[in-house]
């Protein structure tokens, strides 16, 4: 059976098109490339003479990078959309996501982690109106269990690794 679908695979006009289409847009590719440097060249040479970028020309660098992702997005399978000159030339304008900080958020499920974590940034936990800050010998950690101290009788908590 797999012999049968390999051999309608290399038979089907689809496939060959599609890998005609590959070549040609993996050109197109390495063109692009090779532009986005000439642009990022004369970036860099205009903000040395003019102190800024040029518009125009980071416009123009918008639509090629969205062109070259475009491109990979085709070669890779993962659109069938033809980019440029089968469609309109990318205008640069599509969607951005704006890159954020990550945050790192406490378990709340886990009340010791959620008390040790909110006494590591300093404050104090509904239950406790006195902030503690542990001694180094109450940060250790043996085995994964509590060690206690001389110095804090409800032991360190949890230590982050």
């Amino acid at each position: 059976m797999q012999q049968d679908e390999f051999s309608s695979n290399l038979k089907d006009v689809n496939q060959w098109t599609r890998i005609l289409h590959i070549a040609l847009f993996a050109i197109a590719y390495y063109a692009a490339n090779v532009v986005l440097w000439v642009v990022v060249l004369v970036q860099i040479g205009t903000s040395l003479v003019t102190g800024g970028p040029n518009a125009r020309l980071s416009d123009f660098g918008a639509g090629l990078s969205h062109y070259i992702f475009q491109l990979a997005r085709f070669l890779t399978y993962n659109s069938e959309d033809k980019p440029f000159p089968v469609q309109d030339w990318p205008d640069g304008s599509w969607p951005v996501e704006p890159v954020t900080q990550a945050t790192v958020e406490t378990p709340a499920a886990d009340p010791v982690v959620a008390q040790a974590a909110t006494k590591a940034e300093g404050v104090a936990s509904s239950d406790d109106s006195e902030v503690k800050k542990p001694s180094h010998s109450a940060a250790k950690k043996a085995n994964g269990e509590i060690v206690k101290s001389a110095d804090n009788d409800e032991g360190a908590g949890p230590v982050a690794q």
